[in-house]
C-alpha cells in the first residue's frame, strides 16, 4: 500500500471572489474522497464582496460574515468563508447528477463534538437525497499556507501544516524517537531525511487522529501512538478500540495526512 499519495489533475477548478478552489477525486484504502484545496497565495482582497452573492449564503451565515467584519477579524472571516465555500461547491458536484442543490440550502452547523455537520434546508429536495446529503462526513484543516476540506461518506479526519522545525521543548511533548525512527527507515527513499519534515508528518498524523476521535476528554497530543505495520501507517489512542490508518501528502512546502478507521481492536 502506498503511504505517500499525489493530487494530479484536478476535476474540477471554482473561480470565486476572484480566487481559484480546486477538487481532486482520491480513492484511498477503498474510501472515495471529494478533496478541496485552496492555496492562500491567491488571498482575498475585499471581504466585502462576499455580502454581494446574495444567492450563496443564507441568512445565519450573512449574519456570521458581518459579525466578522464588524470585529475586524478578517483573517478568520477569510477562511471561514473560503472553508464553507469550498464545501458548498464540493457537495454541488457530489451530487450533480442527482438534483442541483441551491447554495443558500447547504448549511454548515457543528455537532455535540464540534465536527461539522451538514444540514439541507429545502422542502423541495426528496428526503432520501438530503438524507444522503447530511451524512458526507466533513473535514476541515487550514495552515499559513494552505486551506483544504475533504466530504467523503466515511468517518475522516484531515490535518495540514507547513514543514518547519519545532522547538525541542515542543518537540518532546509529541515526537517519540521510535516513531521518528520507524517513520523515517520507511519513508527515506521517497523524501528527504530533513528532521523538520518528519516532525511535522508525525505532528499532523496525531492531529488528525485526535480529529477523527473528536472528543474532548482524548486530546492529548503525547497518547497518540504511531506504528508501520504492513506498509501502512497506524495510529491509535488508549481507550479507543479502533486503530486508524494515515495517508500522507507533500507539497508546496506543506504536509497534508488524511486519517481513516482502520478496523476495530480489543482494548
Amino acid at each position: 500500500m502506498t503511504i505517500i499519495f499525489h493530487l494530479e489533475e484536478p476535476i474540477k477548478r471554482i473561480n470565486l471572489f476572484n480566487s481559484v478552489f480546486q477538487y481532486f477525486s482520491l480513492n484511498l484504502n477503498g474510501i472515495k474522497i471529494i478533496l478541496g484545496e485552496f492555496a492562500k497565495e491567491n488571498q482575498i482582497k475585499n471581504e466585502k464582496q462576499f455580502l454581494e452573492k446574495e444567492d450563496f449564503w443564507n441568512k445565519s451565515e450573512k449574519k456570521e460574515i458581518k459579525n466578522f467584519l464588524e470585529k475586524d477579524q478578517i483573517s478568520r472571516l477569510q477562511e471561514w468563508v473560503l472553508a464553507r465555500s469550498m464545501i458548498k461547491y464540493g457537495i454541488g458536484y457530489m451530487f450533480k447528477d442527482q438534483i442541483k442543490i441551491p447554495f443558500n440550502n447547504i448549511t454548515i452547523e457543528s455537532d455535540k463534538r464540534n465536527k461539522p455537520k451538514l444540514k439541507i434546508k429545502s422542502k423541495n429536495i426528496e428526503n432520501k437525497i438530503k438524507k444522503e446529503c447530511e451524512e458526507i462526513v466533513i473535514s476541515i484543516s487550514h495552515s499559513n499556507k494552505m486551506i483544504y476540506v475533504a466530504l467523503t461518506s466515511n468517518q475522516i479526519g484531515i490535518d495540514c501544516e507547513d514543514i518547519h522545525l519545532f522547538s525541542e521543548k515542543f518537540r518532546e511533548k509529541f515526537v517519540k524517537n521510535d516513531e521518528f525512527n520507524q517513520l523515517k527507515s520507511t519513508m527515506n527513499i521517497q523524501i528527504s531525511n530533513s528532521r523538520d519534515i518528519f516532525d511535522t508528518i508525525i505532528w499532523c498524523i496525531k492531529e488528525s487522529t485526535l480529529k477523527i476521535i473528536r472528543d474532548a476528554k482524548l486530546a492529548n497530543i503525547s497518547q497518540v501512538k504511531i506504528e508501520i505495520r504492513d506498509q501502512k501507517i497506524i495510529s491509535s489512542y488508549p481507550s479507543i478500540n479502533y486503530e486508524f490508518v494515515n495517508f500522507i501528502n507533500i507539497k508546496n512546502d506543506s504536509i497534508l495526512v488524511l486519517t481513516f478507521i482502520e478496523n476495530k481492536v480489543a482494548i
